[in-house]
């Protein structure tokens, strides 16, 4: 699945299901699509690793530590966002 389909589906879940605020949308897809833009291609859920997103947050002057409390996995994709 593509970075941009996932997001799509993960907006609206976090909208319908979760009935998250339009300002909290608004700054999830600014967010996401910062990322995507970021993200090398293939953008492709499939490319992201543990070690993909430690890269982001230690360019963005984060602590990349973080990213071991977060549980990831592409190959869930489909069921994460229903």
């Amino acid at each position: 699945m593509s970075l941009a389909r996932w997001t799509t589906k993960f907006l609206n879940y976090c909208m319908v299901e979760r009935q998250l605020a339009e300002n909290t949308l608004q700054a999830y897809r600014y967010d996401l699509a910062d990322f995507g833009e970021w993200l090398p291609p293939p953008r492709k859920l499939s490319a992201i690793t543990t070690d993909t997103l430690r890269a982001l947050y230690s360019i963005r002057g984060a602590n990349p530590d973080v990213v071991a409390t977060i549980p990831f996995d592409a190959s869930d994709s489909d069921r994460s966002c229903r």
